[in-house]
């Protein structure tokens, strides 16, 4: 069928009545949008304008650009890629290389375009994805992680096979391979120059391209060494060269924030980047680290935010010296006070509780402009003192009005309390009321208390009584086997009933084997805080852990308690070292040396009995009472010898007398 045909027949085929469209019609139908079309920009404006130059000036003027410059005015317009892409062209790429500073010749293999695109443009060669700095010159090729596969191979794929002969003469890389367990390595290869070996040929053919692989190879490998040293060169001469233009950048928001009266923010800036050797914190900013001068319009859009970080860098320099402020005057605090620590009767509260007197604090918190030394606080010694004692009474009243009232339990050491002053002359040497805490968070705000402060510099929290709690559900529990009522029995009414009690706990099972624990109510409390605390959480497990013994079993116990307990008082109490341990650095009760000794030495292996002895209604010597929260080894031990003489001439010497470790009095008022 002919064209006028086909013709034909649409036109008969479209209907009579259908009215012509008229040109005001057509008007009015919407057009579709136009695409939208990027605007160039003013200094593009040039580009374009060079098109309509002559060629003479056109090369003249490209005569004079690096090869850098030619590169990324090619794909700025249609016309100036097919004018540089020409072979009269061919000459600009050739003398624009001897504006490239130590850029080696155009190799044989290259021409000098795909020479400078392999140079300059940082593209993928398969996908074109930008930014990709690394060039395999070897292979003459720059390729992403993507399309490494695409554009390489390597010696260990199968895809490889094929080209095995080639192995030895086309150019390649070494990759570490676990593959190749003879070399450790494997070889990389461009596929293009596997796709143009000749893989059929034989004879002459062969050894003439084996002869060209060779000198060509060579080549490549003196080439890819002198790119490798330019190429690095190259790319810190643009990392120096934006580097520079940062710091204009950085130099000039400094100056900016510096009229704003930032002057000595900035300076503690410059110094803490100078001590750490990291760069300036401005340089966080995205704004500020850009590579392009800074003009007053992007300084007008970033000027609040910078001036946010500003404030917040001032709170954290104000907080820093608010601290080391502190740290400098509790440091002088401590000079002073061990001064005069004797004139306060051998005791002294720690730092942490002086600093808290208002006196203290005062001077503590003085203005960064007053000098605060030792002798500064010498003016308050008398006061100090009247302090401390005053402050001791109070202490002192309110742990003997808890001690009267509860049956208490140190949660540090597992101690029970009774009234201290029965075996000390003072009940605060317990050293748990001023607990050591480990800091994990130190972040210090200008709201931070001056309290918190304290804690943070000594870790230590200030004295209180809340290490000390009941064992409520223990006591209730042992005094059921006894039949009485846990609201009004005393101390005195279950000393005088014979009803013994038995550890059954799968820890002392595993232990002793066929050997009972066989308890008093008092050696039982004590028991089960210090060797079964996880059992007090569970009512259940504790009915389990704990049963009567057999009466007439109990009458036997009784002797054997009495001598054990004298066998303690005669041997065990007086602190003592261990000989084989270096400079007798072990010490401790007589029968913890000897356990030790056993344990660390081998001497003196105990004997195991059927029935085990708990050391009942006895209290260790001073290993849980410190004269001094941070009283030394010496201090201690001088302390211990107070102690020792103290008793000696109250019971004769070597003896400790009986002391109960539970209250006296109605055990559960409180509960």
């Amino acid at each position: 069928m002919s064209r006028q045909l086909r013709k034909r027949k649409v036109v008969e085929a479209a209907p009579a009545e259908a009215p012509p469209i008229s040109k005001k019609i057509k008007k009015d139908v919407p057009r579709p949008a136009a695409p939208h079309r990027r605007s160039w920009k003013k200094g593009s404006e040039t580009v374009h304008s060079l098109s309509n130059m002559p060629l003479e000036i056109i090369y003249e003027i490209l005569g004079y650009t690096p090869t850098d410059g030619l590169i990324s005015l090619a794909p700025t317009t249609k016309g100036f890629r097919l004018l540089l892409m020409t072979r009269r062209s061919y000459s600009l790429w050739k003398e624009s290389r001897q504006f490239v500073k130590g850029l080696p010749d155009c190799p044989s293999f290259l021409n000098e375009i795909a020479y400078a695109n392999l140079c300059f443009q940082t593209f993928c060669h398969n996908c074109l994805s930008p930014n990709i700095h690394d060039v395999l010159w070897t292979l003459r090729v720059r390729t992403c992680k993507k399309c490494h596969n695409t554009l390489l191979i390597e010696s260990d794929h199968p895809d490889f096979v094929p080209f095995w002969r080639v192995f030895y003469h086309a150019p390649f890389i070494f990759k570490p391979s676990s593959v190749r367990w003879d070399t450790g390595v494997s070889r990389i290869f461009n596929q293009s120059d596997l796709q143009t070996a000749p893989l059929t040929a034989t004879g002459t053919t062969w050894m003439n391209w084996t002869e060209e692989q060779k000198r060509l190879s060579n080549e490549i490998k003196m080439w890819a060494d002198a790119c490798e040293q330019w190429h690095a060169s190259y790319l810190q001469s643009c990392k120096d060269e934006l580097d520079k233009i940062k710091k204009a950048r950085l130099f000039t928001v400094i100056e900016k924030l510096r009229d704003l009266g930032w002057d000595e923010d900035l300076k503690d800036m410059a110094k803490a980047s100078e001590e750490a050797e990291t760069p300036h914190p401005l340089l966080d900013f995205k704004q500020v680290k850009q590579t392009r001068p800074l003009t007053d319009k992007i300084w007008s859009n970033m000027q609040d935010e910078v001036i946010t970080f500003m404030q917040g860098w001032k709170d954290k320099r104000l907080v820093k010296a608010r601290y080391k402020l502190l740290e400098s005057c509790i440091g002088s605090l401590r000079e002073a006070v061990k001064q005069f620590e004797e004139d306060l009767g051998g005791f002294c509260p720690n730092i942490r509780d002086i600093a808290s007197f208002p006196e203290f604090r005062e001077i503590i918190e003085s203005p960064s402009d007053v000098t605060v030394t030792d002798l500064t606080f010498h003016a308050l010694k008398e006061k100090l003192v009247d302090l401390v004692l005053q402050q001791r009474q109070e202490q002192k009243v309110l742990i003997h009005q808890l001690i009267e009232r509860k049956a208490l339990v140190c949660s540090d050491c597992k101690m029970i309390f009774k009234d201290m002053s029965e075996q000390y002359d003072d009940p605060l040497c317990h050293f748990g009321f001023n607990t050591r805490v480990i800091i994990t968070d130190r972040t210090i705000t200008l709201d931070t208390s001056y309290e918190d402060m304290l804690t943070l510099i000594l870790e230590l929290d200030p004295w209180s009584c809340d290490t000390l709690n009941v064992q409520v559900a223990l006591i209730k529990h042992i005094i059921q086997f006894y039949g009485e009522d846990c609201t009004s029995v005393t101390a005195d009414v279950l000393d005088a009933n014979d009803i013994r009690l038995c550890c059954r706990s799968p820890q002392c099972h595993k232990e002793l084997g066929t050997a009972r624990v066989i308890l008093s109510w008092r050696a039982a409390i004590r028991h089960f805080v210090k060797y079964h605390s996880k059992i007090l959480e569970s009512k259940a497990a504790l009915k389990r852990a704990l049963t009567t013994v057999d009466p007439v079993e109990a009458k036997q116990i009784v002797p054997l308690e009495v001598a054990a307990k004298e066998e303690k008082h005669l041997s065990g109490l007086l602190m003592v070292t261990c000989i084989k341990c270096p400079s007798n650095m072990w010490c401790g009760t007589k029968d913890e040396v000897k356990e030790h000794m056993r344990d660390h030495h081998d001497i003196d292996k105990p004997t195991e009995t059927d029935v085990h002895i708990n050391e009942a209604d006895l209290v260790s010597d001073s290993t849980f009472y410190l004269l001094s929260e941070l009283a030394s080894r010496y201090q201690r031990s001088v302390a211990t010898t107070k102690i020792k003489k103290r008793r000696e001439q109250d019971h004769g010497p070597d003896l400790f007398r009986p002391s109960d470790v539970y209250v006296a009095g109605t055990l559960c008022a409180d509960s």
